[in-house]
């Protein structure tokens, strides 16, 4: 095959999946904004103690699973 023709369909393709993923940004933007789409990482409710941050000099409560995060990577 010729090499202009190779880069030509690379590049068409590259075209259409990044037409592809703006859809789908845009379709999860209009779901955020309405709603719709909320953050898993979030917890359900935020109402209570755990849901407020340390007042001064506190510290904040880290989950168990990286409370020896820098250990883990050869931090300090």
């Amino acid at each position: 095959m010729n090499q202009q023709l190779v880069f030509g369909i690379l590049i068409g393709l590259l075209v259409v999946v990044s037409a592809f993923q703006a859809v789908q940004l845009s379709q999860l933007n209009v779901q955020v904004q309405s709603g719709v789409a909320r953050n898993s990482f979030a917890p359900a409710s935020q109402s209570g103690a755990s849901a407020q941050q340390p007042s001064s000099g506190g510290s904040a409560q880290l989950p168990a699973g990286i409370t020896n995060a820098p250990d883990m990577v050869g931090g300090c």
